[in-house]
């Protein structure tokens, strides 16, 4: 969600059910936006896409940066 209310600048996810329609409760991916150091700058998530190793990269317009999350599997 991007936005500069409350509601806004967070990044969520839902798991899909076997006919691929979101099911259960939403999961906050990263939210509250504020600056963690070696973590996430101060910013607003704009844009994002997966690749294909599951990866979420993430367009921040505030500081012009690419954030990438990566599964745990994918961390070395």
């Amino acid at each position: 969600w991007h936005g500069y209310r409350a509601q806004g600048q967070r990044i969520v996810a839902w798991r899909l059910g076997a006919d691929g329609r979101p099911q259960g409760p939403r999961e906050n991916i990263a939210s509250g936006w504020s600056a963690a150091p070696s973590l996430r700058p101060l910013g607003n998530p704009a844009g994002a896409t997966v690749d294909s190793q599951g990866r979420l990269w993430v367009v921040e317009d505030r500081n012009h940066t690419v954030l990438v999350v990566a599964p745990a599997a994918a961390v070395r």
